[in-house]
Order: structure tokens, then C-alpha cells, then sequence
């Protein structure tokens, strides 16, 4: 389960950290009783099992506008609008809290989060930055190191997530780096650093994925082959543990579709990307898979 918090993907990551970083009830102690009601209310439709995005902005919005000041409610609410993919106004929510001077590291990182999807870089970069100087983050320096390699700033990325690494250590500040090291194909390091996570945390499925593909492109098939396996065994255990049609699982089927992608059981990818598609419909990796499922070729 660590390994399914770490890797996220950058999709995970933020799904799971989005639906927490702002909650906190001991925040909300010595509030008016009926803002902490709308922000609990706004809460439950933004993080259940069947979010209501539209809901739970016009949750947050009833406790703004019963206490302008409420800088919880108006972060969730920009949260929520992010989630609608309405950047603009969850920008605008997170501004405000800013000017409130409360939760400044999260409202930073979470601005740059917005700016990052209208494609504002430079923007996103010195939000990731404002935040960090807030308060230092693994997650936020990871956030900013791939909005580097997006841009092409390569020896600054690689600079942030061996900051990470110095300083926390552990399996997903090498998988992260070894990501960078993919990109830059550099394949040699990047495998040094999917070896190292994988060493540290033995269960981190997303490094054996990632490793299975750096073995491809090495031309070690038979490497390649036996991380895809591990891939399906580590998702097998973990779907187990859950119901079968839990959200949670969505980023195990996906990568358990391309480990099955790549083993050439086409049929059992499909699968796999299908339930993806049908957990996750309205969430970015529901949405990728259905690309995923248009490219898929029978295997001969």
C-alpha cells in the first residue's frame, strides 16, 4: 500500500494528496457551527467514492458566504473547481487565500497546480517555489522537477529530486528521478535508480513497470519480461484486498493493463483498461485509458 501512495503518478499522487492536505477538523475548532457543517458537507461530496464536484462548490460557497474569512472552505472550493477543470476560477479561490494569510503552502502548491494545466510554467515553477519556502515538501519538489523536464530544464530537475533524495531518501525519491533519467534517455542511470527503489521497497510495483521498460529498451527482453510478470502479481495481491470496482484500484488495473499490454495479452489489457474506464469515467486516468483501449492491437 506505501507503494501505491508513492507512485501516483503524477496521478495518483495528486488524487490522494488533493482529497487530504487540506483536512484537518482541529482547524476548524472554535468556528460558527454552521460553516464547519457546510465545509463537512462540501468535504463528503468532493472526497467520496461517487464525488460531486458541482455539489460540493456550492457547499463551499454557503460557508464563504456565511464567513468570507473561512480560508479552509475557499481552498476546498478552489480544489473543487480544479477538479472541474475550471483552472481560471480555482486560481481566482486560490489568490484569496493567499490574501487571507492561512494555509499558504497548500494554496501555493495548488495554484501552481492550476497554472501547470493551463500550461503557465513559469507561473507554476515560482508557485511549487513560494510553497516550498512555506513549508519543504517531497511532493512539491516533485512537482516542480517535472514541470523543469517539461520545459526542458533537465539539470534542474535532476537537481531537485537528488535534493529529495539526500535529504529523505526512500524508494519513490529514486523512482522519481529514475523517471527524469527515463526522459532524458538516460537508461542506464534510470535503471540504477528503479534498482535502488525496488531494493528499498520490494512491492513498488509502478518501479517494476517503469524497469520493465528500461529493460526493453535495452534489449533485455527477458528482464523486461519478468518485471511485467511481478507487475501482475503485485496488482493481483493488491485487488484482492479491496473490492473489485473500488476507485482506489483504478491505477492498479492500469498498470497491471500495461504490464499485460507488454507481455502481449491484448485481451487481458483490455480488460484491465475497460474496469479502469468504468471506476474512474469522470478521473484523467479514465479518461487516458480510453486512448489506451482505441490503440490496442490483437495479438497474433
Amino acid at each position: 500500500m506505501r507503494a501505491l501512495i508513492w507512485i501516483m503518478t503524477p496521478l495518483l499522487i495528486i488524487c490522494v494528496l488533493l482529497a487530504s492536505r487540506f483536512v484537518s477538523w482541529d482547524r476548524l475548532k472554535g468556528e460558527d457551527p454552521v460553516v464547519v457543517e457546510y465545509v463537512n458537507e462540501g468535504t463528503s461530496l468532493l472526497e467520496g467514492i461517487n464525488p460531486d464536484h458541482q455539489g460540493a462548490v456550492a457547499a463551499f460557497t454557503r460557508a464563504i458566504e456565511r464567513d468570507p474569512k473561512c480560508a479552509l472552505a475557499v481552498i476546498r472550493r478552489g480544489l473543487a473547481f480544479h477538479y472541474l477543470g475550471e483552472y481560471d476560477q480555482a486560481i481566482a479561490d486560490y489568490d484569496r487565500a493567499i490574501k487571507l494569510r492561512r494555509y499558504e503552502a497548500e494554496a501555493y502548491y495548488s495554484r501552481g497546480d492550476a497554472h501547470r494545466e493551463l500550461t503557465n510554467y513559469p507561473e507554476a515553477i515560482a508557485d511549487y517555489t513560494a510553497s516550498l519556502e512555506k513549508r519543504w515538501a517531497a511532493f512539491v519538489i516533485w512537482k516542480r522537477a517535472d514541470v523543469y523536464l517539461q520545459i526542458g530544464e533537465e539539470q534542474r530537475a535532476l537537481a531537485d529530486y537528488t535534493a529529495v533524495i539526500q535529504r529523505k531518501g526512500g524508494a519513490a525519491g529514486y523512482y522519481q528521478r529514475g523517471r527524469a533519467y527515463v526522459q532524458l534517455q538516460e537508461n542506464e542511470l534510470a535503471l540504477d535508480d528503479f534498482n535502488t527503489g525496488i531494493e528499498i521497497e520490494p512491492k513498488f510495483a509502478e518501479a517494476y513497470l517503469s524497469r520493465g521498460e528500461t529493460y526493453e529498451r535495452l534489449n533485455r527482453q527477458h528482464d523486461a519480461k519478468s518485471d511485467y510478470l511481478k507487475v501482475v502479481e503485485l496488482a493481483d495481491a493488491e485487488i484482492q484486498m479491496w473490492e473489485k470496482d473500488h476507485p482506489i484500484l483504478g491505477p492498479v488495473y492500469y498498470r497491471r493493463g500495461i504490464a499485460h499490454e507488454r507481455l502481449g495479452n491484448i485481451e487481458q489489457a483490455r480488460a484491465d483498461f475497460q474496469t479502469v474506464a468504468k471506476i474512474t469515467p469522470s478521473e484523467l486516468i479514465g479518461r487516458e485509458v480510453k486512448s489506451r483501449l482505441r490503440m490496442l492491437v490483437p495479438h497474433h
